[in-house]
Order: structure tokens, then C-alpha cells, then sequence
């Protein structure tokens, strides 16, 4: 909810300037890989075959910001926001560092993922498509629980770092739809992060003329993998799935 009265209150702020606004939220069902390990000796789980996750919806939010007649130098912006949460049930007895958990413990890893997108629009370079290049701020705020009977395990930690972001958009024909590629990226030693989204986008444009909703059917692939030496939690999950988007152009 925080998010989301953050959301309107920007962009009515921003409707006192001359610029193109568009927000919306989406869906996500996402099935989630990879493994889950503590520091380096001290045991590693799977997240399907050991902790038994299963496909979950995961939910976000985003705005899109075009600051019209300034100077071309002043960047677009994009914020969005996306909550990615897996519970599950042990498959069996798993060793997590110093503790032992029996069969049937309930856990739990979640992700939190703020994004600031500044970027450019190259528009003119390519007649047949539009194309966005910039820079990605991400903050991600990672938990992992885990609990039987007798011993609880609960462990949090924040990361911060950049990204590469490219955009490019595709018109169908004549008609108000477009083929789009949104890629995010950024691999360093023990962080790589990364979101590949392929999607089908149309824009309602006859229904009002004050603003143009639009819906997007997508497939997304997100890589998250930390291995931060002040966190115990090693986290390098893959997450892919189809997303449904609707959201509403100013």
C-alpha cells in the first residue's frame, strides 16, 4: 500500500509539468530453481527437491516518466517494484549450517525489489522500432526463514548496485500493438542479477481521450544470485514464467 500511494502521489506531482506518464502493475507466475547454500561448508538445499517450492504469483508495480519540451539531456525515469515470495515444506531432514531440520519444516525466501531506471529514448535511429539504453538503480532487501520445533532460523540482508538497461519495441503492422525486449543486467564476481522479458503489448487508443490503457502478456526470466560475505544466506534462485501487465497512459 506504501508503494502504492508513493505511485499516485508522484504522478500527481508530475501532472503539474509537461509529461508523458504510465503506470501500471502485473502478475507474474514465476517457477523457481537453483539452490540455496550457507556460507561454504555449511550445508546447501534446493529450492524445489529440498524445500519444496512450488509456482507462486509474484506481484509488482511500475511508472514510467517522459518529461516533455526540456532539454534533451534530462533523462526518462522508471520506477517499479516487485515482491517475490516462495514458501515451502522440507522434503525431508536438511543440514543448515550448524542446525538439522527434520522433515516438513516450513521456510521461506523472499525478495524485494526496488528499481530507479534512468534512460534514454533513441527513437530516430531506426525507423521500423524505438529503442531505450540507461542505467538501472536496484535496491533488493532478501530474507530466508526456516523453523522446525525447535530452532528457528531467520536472516536478512540489503544489497544496492547498477544495472544495464536496453529496450526495444516493435510495431505489428498498422495496428496500436508492438512486439517488446526489456533486458536488465549486471555480473560481478559474487553478484549477478538480471530480467529478460519478451512480450506482446496493446494500447487501447479509442477508449477515452484523456488517458490509453494498455495490457501486456509477457514471458520473464530472472536470474538473482548473492553471495555477499557479510550474509550467510547464499541465494542464486532463477525464476521464469509468464506475466499478464495492464497499466494507463497519461
Amino acid at each position: 500500500m506504501k508503494s502504492i500511494l508513493l505511485c499516485f502521489l508522484t504522478v500527481t506531482a508530475l501532472q503539474a509539468f509537461e509529461t508523458d506518464i504510465e503506470i501500471g502493475a502485473g502478475v507474474w507466475n514465476a517457477k523457481a530453481s537453483g539452490d540455496l547454500t550457507y556460507d561454504e561448508s555449511g550445508g546447501s538445499v534446493t529450492a524445489v527437491g529440498d524445500l519444496g517450492y512450488k509456482n507462486e504469483n509474484n506481484f509488482y508495480l511500475h511508472a514510467d516518466f517522459k518529461p516533455l519540451n526540456v532539454s534533451p539531456f534530462v533523462p526518462n525515469l522508471k520506477l517499479e517494484y516487485t515482491s517475490i515470495a516462495y514458501e515451502g515444506r522440507t522434503k525431508g531432514s536438511v543440514t543448515w549450517g550448524p542446525f538439522l531440520y527434520q522433515a516438513d519444516a516450513p521456510n521461506k525466501v523472499t525478495a524485494l525489489e526496488y528499481d530507479a531506471t534512468f534512460y534514454y529514448s533513441f527513437s530516430d535511429l531506426i525507423s521500423w522500432m524505438s529503442f531505450d539504453a540507461g542505467i538501472n538503480v536496484k535496491y533488493v532487501k532478501t530474507r530466508y526463514t526456516i523453523d522446525d520445533s525447535s530452532i528457528h532460523y531467520d536472516e536478512s540482508d540489503i544489497t544496492t548496485l547498477p544495472q544495464l538497461y536496453l529496450h526495444a519495441r516493435v510495431p505489428v503492422m498498422q495496428l496500436p500493438a508492438s512486439v517488446d525486449l526489456t533486458y536488465y543486467y549486471y555480473d560481478e564476481g559474487s553478484f549477478t542479477l538480471y530480467d529478460f522479458r519478451l512480450s506482446g503489448r496493446y494500447d487501447f487508443d479509442t477508449v477515452t481521450t484523456y488517458f490509453r490503457p494498455s495490457v501486456e502478456l509477457g514471458y520473464r526470466i530472472h536470474r538473482l544470485w548473492l553471495q555477499k560475505p557479510s550474509y550467510n544466506t547464499k541465494i542464486d534462485l532463477h525464476l521464469s514464467g509468464i506475466y499478464l501487465d495492464a497499466s494507463l497512459h497519461f
